[in-house]
Protein backbone atom coordinates (compact mmCIF):
# COMPACT_ATOMS: atom_id res chain seq x y z
CA UNK A 1 0.00 0.00 0.00
CA UNK A 2 1.35 3.12 -1.19
CA UNK A 3 1.49 5.82 2.32
CA UNK A 4 2.64 9.02 0.22
CA UNK A 5 1.68 12.45 1.63
CA UNK A 6 -0.83 13.82 -0.58
CA UNK A 7 0.28 16.95 0.18
CA UNK A 8 4.38 16.56 0.05
CA UNK A 9 6.80 19.04 0.79
CA UNK A 10 8.19 20.29 -1.97
CA UNK A 11 11.85 21.98 -2.54
CA UNK A 12 11.00 24.16 -6.07
CA UNK A 13 13.91 25.88 -8.09
CA UNK A 14 13.32 28.16 -11.09
CA UNK A 15 15.41 28.13 -13.76
CA UNK A 16 15.38 31.05 -16.87
CA UNK A 17 14.57 29.26 -20.48
CA UNK A 18 15.44 31.90 -21.92
CA UNK A 19 19.36 31.83 -21.29
CA UNK A 20 18.96 28.01 -22.95
CA UNK A 21 21.70 26.77 -20.65
CA UNK A 22 23.42 23.24 -20.92
CA UNK A 23 22.36 20.56 -18.90
CA UNK A 24 25.74 20.91 -16.93
CA UNK A 25 25.34 24.53 -16.07
CA UNK A 26 21.79 24.15 -15.38
CA UNK A 27 23.16 21.32 -12.67
CA UNK A 28 25.22 23.83 -11.08
CA UNK A 29 23.27 26.83 -10.75
CA UNK A 30 20.88 25.30 -9.14
CA UNK A 31 23.51 23.58 -6.57
CA UNK A 32 24.44 27.25 -5.95
CA UNK A 33 20.94 28.11 -5.04
CA UNK A 34 20.56 25.14 -2.74
CA UNK A 35 23.87 25.90 -1.43
CA UNK A 36 22.33 29.80 -0.59
CA UNK A 37 19.58 28.04 0.95
CA UNK A 38 21.59 25.80 3.38
CA UNK A 39 24.01 28.45 4.18
CA UNK A 40 20.74 30.25 5.25
CA UNK A 41 19.72 27.57 7.61
CA UNK A 42 22.96 27.45 9.05
CA UNK A 43 22.51 31.41 9.78
CA UNK A 44 19.72 30.83 11.46
CA UNK A 45 20.47 27.85 13.61
CA UNK A 46 23.61 30.31 15.02
CA UNK A 47 20.72 32.66 15.53
CA UNK A 48 17.74 30.55 17.57
CA UNK A 49 17.10 33.33 20.50
CA UNK A 50 16.38 36.07 17.26
CA UNK A 51 14.21 34.12 15.05
CA UNK A 52 10.92 35.53 13.50
CA UNK A 53 8.03 33.45 13.21
CA UNK A 54 8.72 33.35 9.53
CA UNK A 55 12.18 31.78 10.13
CA UNK A 56 10.88 29.18 12.73
CA UNK A 57 8.19 28.23 9.77
CA UNK A 58 10.40 28.34 7.43
CA UNK A 59 13.35 25.81 9.60
CA UNK A 60 9.75 23.49 10.50
CA UNK A 61 9.52 23.29 6.93
CA UNK A 62 12.87 22.54 6.28
CA UNK A 63 13.12 19.75 8.33
CA UNK A 64 10.06 18.57 7.60
CA UNK A 65 10.99 18.17 3.82
CA UNK A 66 14.45 16.96 4.90
CA UNK A 67 13.32 13.75 7.12
CA UNK A 68 10.44 13.14 4.36
CA UNK A 69 11.59 9.58 2.29
CA UNK A 70 11.55 11.63 -1.21
CA UNK A 71 12.46 14.97 0.37
CA UNK A 72 11.13 15.63 -3.64
CA UNK A 73 12.95 18.45 -5.73
CA UNK A 74 11.34 19.70 -8.23
CA UNK A 75 13.53 22.15 -11.04
CA UNK A 76 11.09 24.32 -13.11
CA UNK A 77 11.68 26.30 -16.38
CA UNK A 78 10.35 29.74 -16.63
CA UNK A 79 10.46 33.10 -19.43
CA UNK A 80 11.72 36.02 -18.06
CA UNK A 81 8.53 37.25 -16.93
CA UNK A 82 7.70 34.15 -15.31
CA UNK A 83 10.99 34.20 -13.42
CA UNK A 84 10.23 38.04 -12.07
CA UNK A 85 6.81 36.67 -11.27
CA UNK A 86 8.29 34.23 -8.93
CA UNK A 87 10.71 36.83 -7.80
CA UNK A 88 8.23 38.54 -6.49
CA UNK A 89 5.32 36.09 -5.20
CA UNK A 90 7.81 34.42 -3.57
CA UNK A 91 10.12 37.17 -1.92
CA UNK A 92 12.25 34.81 0.39
CA UNK A 93 13.98 33.52 -2.15
CA UNK A 94 17.79 32.46 -2.84
CA UNK A 95 18.39 33.98 -6.15
CA UNK A 96 21.61 33.00 -8.22
CA UNK A 97 23.67 35.89 -9.74
CA UNK A 98 26.02 34.46 -12.74
CA UNK A 99 29.65 35.37 -12.56
CA UNK A 100 29.82 35.19 -16.55
CA UNK A 101 32.62 33.10 -16.87
CA UNK A 102 31.29 30.86 -19.28
CA UNK A 103 27.58 30.85 -21.12
CA UNK A 104 26.10 34.11 -19.93
CA UNK A 105 27.18 37.78 -19.23
CA UNK A 106 28.17 38.66 -15.55
CA UNK A 107 25.36 39.91 -13.31
CA UNK A 108 22.63 37.25 -15.31
CA UNK A 109 19.89 36.37 -12.60
CA UNK A 110 20.01 32.25 -13.57
CA UNK A 111 17.90 30.96 -11.46
CA UNK A 112 16.40 30.92 -7.57
CA UNK A 113 15.30 28.22 -4.89
CA UNK A 114 12.69 28.23 -2.36
CA UNK A 115 12.09 27.56 1.04
CA UNK A 116 10.65 23.98 0.96
CA UNK A 117 6.60 24.38 1.27
CA UNK A 118 4.03 21.84 0.82
CA UNK A 119 2.51 21.09 -2.66
CA UNK A 120 -0.57 23.60 -1.88
CA UNK A 121 1.58 26.27 -0.68
CA UNK A 122 2.99 27.18 -4.03
CA UNK A 123 2.02 30.30 -5.54
CA UNK A 124 -0.12 30.64 -8.49
CA UNK A 125 3.06 31.50 -10.83
CA UNK A 126 4.45 27.90 -9.61
CA UNK A 127 1.35 25.90 -10.40
CA UNK A 128 1.81 27.18 -13.61
CA UNK A 129 5.22 26.36 -14.40
CA UNK A 130 6.22 22.58 -15.90
CA UNK A 131 9.59 20.91 -15.03
CA UNK A 132 12.50 22.16 -16.91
Amino acid sequence: MDERDPDPYMLYTVVRRSLSLSAGKVGAQCQHAFDYLTREIDRLGLHPLNLTKEDDRHLANIRAWRYDRDHAKVVLGANDEEFDQVKAENPQHFLVIDNGYTQVEPNTETCLALWPMRKSERSPILRKLRPL
